[in-house]
């Protein structure tokens, strides 16, 4: 194993979708050209948060489909369920033993960010009921518009304060569609940051397994 792996898991927001939207379909390129893996959720199939949490929890949890390290991105409902789901998957990475693939001792995984725009914090008791939620102990960073009249920007301004997140206000509405250069821009900055440091665990982890190699196909 010659570089580290990182997988983006995607949570969509309210009857959206995994694979289309204006946003996704622009920020996807910028993680897989950075060499990050990219898996969308589909969340339509599940009526209520806390079996959308479940799902999220799995699937980051499948070491086939996050074998290295984590980076998760939500929109609006879908950035409520991945914060959510966040801390349950950073305590399952730590209780883990030594993962394998072959013979090869994979490195410790670990949750490197979360990217979220217009998250559905405070809102809806009767289908967030957990209002008060926490974080994984992970750099997050928060895009939000200030004409959103769904979700008030105000919501992750509370957020953010409580958990030193990087918060953006941009002049836009819930879906941010007039602002998707700048949340590219955004995007792939938090992204660089989240490879950055990867790298330097990687680094460390590979100076303590120099004979931890894969064989070529």
């Amino acid at each position: 194993m010659k570089e580290p792996l990182l997988t983006l898991v995607y949570c969509h927001g309210r009857h959206g979708s995994p694979w289309f939207g204006d946003k996704i379909l622009a920020l996807r390129p910028i993680a897989l050209k950075l060499g990050i893996n990219f898996f969308g959720i589909d969340l339509n199939n599940f009526t209520t948060a806390l079996a959308m949490e479940k799902e999220v929890i799995k699937v980051c949890s499948d070491n086939n489909i996050v074998p290295g390290n984590l980076i998760l991105y939500g929109s609006s409902m879908g950035g409520y369920i991945s914060t959510k789901a966040s801390l349950e998957i950073e305590k399952k990475f730590n209780q883990e033993g030594v993962n394998f693939y072959k013979e090869t001792e994979l490195p410790e995984r670990k949750i490197l960010g979360i990217f979220l725009t217009a998250p559905a914090f405070y809102i809806k008791p009767d289908f967030y009921p957990v209002q008060e939620i926490k974080p994984a102990s992970t750099r997050i960073s928060i895009v939000h518009g200030y004409e959103d009249v769904l979700i008030p920007y105000q919501n992750s301004q509370r957020f953010a304060e409580q958990f030193g997140c990087e918060l953006t206000l941009l002049n836009g509405g819930h879906r941010l569609n007039s602002q998707i250069p700048k949340l590219c821009e955004l995007f792939k900055r938090f992204l660089d940051d989240c490879v950055s440091d990867s790298i330097v665990e990687f680094d460390k982890w590979l100076l303590n397994n120099p004979e931890q190699t894969v064989d070529e196909d």
